[in-house]
């Protein structure tokens, strides 16, 4: 487990203590300032519960989430895209869906879909 999905777990558990959950709960942490902008291919993994080169496997054959190749070697994966996924993924079989999902995560306009992601002072309160 990396550091990175240890905090992501830490995160979501913050979120859900809040009341926030299903895809709700993928839109708060794509907006988490607390969490670093970009994860590594093995933040990917362990978040995910997978080894590492599935999620190279996946990149290769042109699957999703989004990834930013900025060498040979460097590919990071943005947080909010790989949320954003996360979100579009999800099966919610409780019937809790606030949101119903908007299909593709990524938009013509590139732009995350439109959702209300509470503020801190809306949380506090």
């Amino acid at each position: 487990m990396t550091p990175t999905a240890v905090l992501f777990g830490e995160r979501s558990a913050f979120w859900t203590s809040k009341g926030i959950v299903g895809r709700a709960l993928y839109i708060a942490l794509a907006a988490d300032s607390e969490l670093p902008d970009n994860l590594l291919q093995e933040d990917v993994a362990a978040i995910l519960n997978i080894d590492p080169a599935s999620v190279k496997q996946r990149r290769v054959r042109g699957e999703e989430p989004s990834f930013l190749k900025l060498s040979g070697k460097i590919v990071l994966y943005p947080r909010s895209l790989f949320c954003m996924w996360l979100a579009d993924m999800l099966v919610d079989r409780r019937g809790l869906e606030a949101n119903p999902p908007s299909g593709r995560y990524t938009q013509a306009s590139n732009r995350l879909p439109a959702a209300k992601v509470p503020t801190v002072a809306e949380i506090d309160t």
